[in-house]
């Protein structure tokens, strides 16, 4: 019966890994990118239903370090994006 839980934890653990994958092709990156951190609560979730597994301190200390600089990587990224879209635009666009 444990190599069936496994077959099946490997069969959706790559199907998971395929939509994430389209989807990455799909939407641009700093857009789907932030969603990618529900994995936290969802490995969260199974572990505590699967195996009983009660996160401790640390592990939302880590997790929340890791959704912070996802973050603000995100945010940076937009507003880098906007910016040197903005100067692309007017330094093709100038007067000389």
């Amino acid at each position: 019966t444990d190599i069936v839980g496994l077959a099946i934890t490997g069969c959706f653990g790559g199907l998971a890994q395929v939509t994430l994958s389209e989807g990455l092709r799909i939407l641009p990156p700093t857009v789907a990118t932030p969603y990618e951190y529900t994995v936290l609560i969802w490995a969260a979730l199974f572990g505590f239903i699967f195996w009983h597994d009660i996160p401790n301190v640390y592990t939302f200390i880590g997790a929340f370090i890791i959704v912070i600089s996802g973050l603000f990587i995100f945010y940076r990224e937009t507003y880098i994006g906007k910016h040197t879209h903005e100067n692309e635009a007017f330094t093709n666009n100038g007067p000389c």
